[in-house]
């Protein structure tokens, strides 16, 4: 712990000073020498440096607060009187009488509701009284100091949330409490968010005021560094004696049963909290603590009922290391073997499974898991690789063994036995899409009709967003946005009353224009367009170009190396001209981002013009026309969309759409309308997913992960359970 001078941050005046005309000036407030107020003692509340930050904060309230209460003066301010009166005890770092609030430790647990709980408030509010009571007789503050004191605890509160001030504010509560400080809600919330911001407030170092010599006498050895009372676990069930229990709160509560080991009590005070009015507002952080307990202690049973019923809470977003926590538990643990060494969940069937243990409830469980999480991380790879290893190593190539906290995950392409586990790092073969390791062959998984329809609708809704965000110069309003979503769904209407030749390709107009042209004579070339355009006409596609209207004006400004004027041509005019009698060229509006229209056609039925019919491209089909299999429209563009508002709107849904729709293309960059070399290049959409998917083999279901940090040469987790005994 660092140690800091006792020496306070102020300087303060002579309470005896003078102004330059040689009148008295009001006596200012002058903080006691911390020296000499920290009693460096078993009896102390903390530590020297918690108490430093008290006192400095204490004394910046002191200084530059006006101090209100019921007896505050015609300026509202409590005389300097008052403050030297009070600052006797709240400087003070040892209690002055023992604090009496026992139901703050009602066993950190279950509190009643509806008029339980109203009877628990009065009973509560009646030992702040009398602790009130005790404090005042013994400090000899009257009730218009009582009423500073108040005031000076909502002032902390608010003072230590806005800078951050945990350790003060955690002293403040002590104080607080033996005083007997009947808090407000509001009150309350501030301690609780200062607090929760801190990780190391879940065990404190300071005493029980007052407890200490009723210890001593107990012949009970307490001391400032081994008694450990969780101040986060206190003020939460403060706030629920008195108001109705949060998921904040309550889930202090859960975290303070977990830390004492005591998970089976957190469930059930959750459980309490979930049959209430706010049930529905159980957050993921919450279940956490629970469930990392169960896993912990290899509880399975337990963990996969809470587990199951996180799924089901509409508040709980489980993350990938939720998913590989219990996993890896229930695979160290042997749950997933074939044969007679695998124990069986009791509960699994009760929950919808089919299975209570062996690779087809791995099979279940990871094809939940793979409805809801795209891809894992490199430490979550590595821990269910650590996990099988430890219980079924007999199963696996004679080379597994468990790697240690810093060792990597190496890769493995040569083909496993059919009988062996599989569980490894492997390269998967991007011209089959085939995994060395288990022969699986991976699929490219495209958008159904239902995930198009819900990316259709996105699209719009975020679009209102992107517009404001576009526009913010010009001051526009949120209102205002909404003009977005209607000139974008005038476009799909658009697309799908036409009744022309359906398109199959849909043209980033800008990007195209733009590519390559970053050199002296560079310019937003028109030529470029129509050179993709007549390319893609030779392979049987039939191409839409959207262009933002700033492009098809006389003049506007370029960034090709900096911003300069460019002036449209008539051999560029002539290049629009003829897209737009070919039907081949949508103009969006001026402020509206056009990469959300581009998007939006290459997911569009195109009703009329397709009569309903789906015009993707079949293998056979692309070979026999030397076409792209795949999804149609395909969209032409070198844009990365990195962080795009749609990828958070729904992940999945943006990387299947990226996957089977985006087609890049390379070419030598034109120099006014000359082509230097008329070789130009597609790649082809993704040939398999990069999300988890389960492909059949031989003996049992391969299960492939992507994993965040393998960014190179299509690596991915595989895990394939043998059947021994296939049923």
């Amino acid at each position: 712990m660092r140690e800091k001078p006792m020496k306070p941050k102020f300087k303060f005046t002579d309470g005896n000073m003078k102004n330059k005309l040689g009148t008295s000036i009001e006596p200012v407030f002058q903080p006691p020498d911390a020296n000499m107020t920290y009693a460096d003692n078993f009896t102390s509340y903390c530590s020297k440096e918690e108490y430093l930050d008290y006192y400095e904060v204490l004394s910046e309230i002191f200084i530059k607060g006006d101090l209100k209460g019921k007896g505050a003066d015609k300026k509202g301010k409590a005389s300097l009187e008052d403050k030297q009166f009070m600052s006797k005890w709240l400087y003070r770092s040892e209690p002055l009488v023992q604090t009496n609030l026992s139901m703050l430790h009602n066993e950190g647990g279950k509190l009643s509701r509806g008029e339980g709980q109203k009877a628990n408030a009065s009973a509560f509010h009646e030992e702040l009284s009398q602790q009130k009571q005790l404090f005042m007789e013994k400090s000899g503050l009257n009730s218009i100091h009582y009423s500073y004191l108040e005031y000076i605890f909502i002032i902390f509160g608010n003072y230590c949330s806005k800078f951050n001030k945990p350790d003060a504010l955690r002293v403040a509560w002590y104080k607080a409490k033996e005083a007997g400080i009947s808090m407000s809600e509001k009150m309350c919330n501030s301690y609780l968010y200062v607090l929760t911001n801190n990780p190391s407030m879940l065990s404190g170092t300071v005493p029980e005021a007052g407890s200490i010599l009723s210890d001593l006498l107990k012949g009970n050895e307490t001391s400032v560094g081994n008694t450990k009372e969780d101040i986060l676990c206190e003020v939460a069930t403060y706030h629920d004696l008195l108001y109705k229990p949060t998921d904040r709160s309550t889930k202090l509560r859960v975290s303070s049963l977990v830390a004492i080991g005591d998970a089976a009590a957190a469930e059930e005070l959750l459980n309490d909290f979930a049959s209430g009015p706010s049930g529905d507002s159980v957050k993921l952080r919450t279940y956490l603590p629970i469930l990392k307990s169960y896993c912990d202690s290899n509880l399975c049973d337990k963990a996969f009922c809470l587990f199951s019923r996180m799924q089901r809470s509409p508040q709980a977003h489980l993350e990938p290391e939720n998913y590989v926590l219990l996993l890896s538990t229930l695979a160290q643990n042997g749950y997933f073997r074939d044969d007679n060494k695998a124990p069986h969940l009791t509960n699994a069937k009760g929950l919808g499974y089919n299975y209570n243990s062996g690779p087809m409830l791995f099979d279940e469980f990871v094809k939940h898991m793979a409805e809801d999480v795209l891809e894992i991380s490199a430490t979550s790879a590595k821990r269910l690789y650590n996990s099988f290893v430890e219980s079924s190593k007999d199963l696996m190539h004679e080379e597994a063994k468990v790697l240690p906290t810093m060792a990597l995950l190496e890769s493995n392409v040569s083909r496993a036995m059919d009988n062996e586990l599989i569980a490894g790092r492997t390269i998967i073969d991007s011209s089959t899409a085939r995994c060395p390791r288990s022969n699986a062959t991976l699929r490219l998984l495209k958008l159904n009709k239902i995930q198009r329809e819900r990316l259709h609708e996105g699209l719009i809704d975020v679009s209102a967003d992107a517009y404001h965000e576009f526009n913010k110069k010009r001051n526009v309003t949120r209102e205002e946005s909404k003009i977005a979503c209607e000139k974008l769904r005038e476009f799909s209407n658009w697309m799908n009353e036409r009744e022309q030749k359906p398109f199959t390709a849909v043209v980033d107009g800008a990007n195209v224009a733009y590519f390559g042209q970053n050199f002296h004579e560079g310019r937003f070339n028109y030529h470029q367009i129509e050179f993709l355009v007549k390319a893609l006409e030779s392979i049987h596609e039939h191409a839409l170009v959207v262009l933002p209207s700033k492009y098809t004006q006389d003049s506007f400004h370029v960034n090709l190396g900096g911003w300069r004027k460019q002036k449209m041509d008539k051999k560029e005019r002539a290049v629009l001209k003829r897209l737009e009698k070919n039907g081949q060229l949508y103009v969006t509006p001026a402020g509206f981002l056009d990469d959300y229209y581009w998007m939006l056609a290459s997911i569009s039925d195109q009703k009329n013009s397709s009569n309903s019919t789906s015009f993707a491209v079949s293998a056979e089909q692309a070979a026999k026309e030397g076409r792209f299999p795949g999804a149609r429209p395909m969209v032409l563009s070198n844009d990365l969309m990195r962080d795009h508002r749609l990828e958070l709107f729904d992940p999945r849904l943006f990387r299947r759409w990226t996957a089977s729709h985006i087609v890049n293309y390379d070419f030598t960059a034109f120099v006014n309308d000359e082509c230097i070399d008329a070789d130009i290049g597609f790649s082809t959409p993704d040939f398999f997913s990069k999300e988890i998917q389960g492909n059949p083999t031989e003996n049992g279901t391969a299960w492939h992960f992507p994993v965040t940090e393998w960014t190179e040469n299509n690596e991915r987790l595989v895990i394939r359970l043998p059947r021994t005994n296939p049923k």
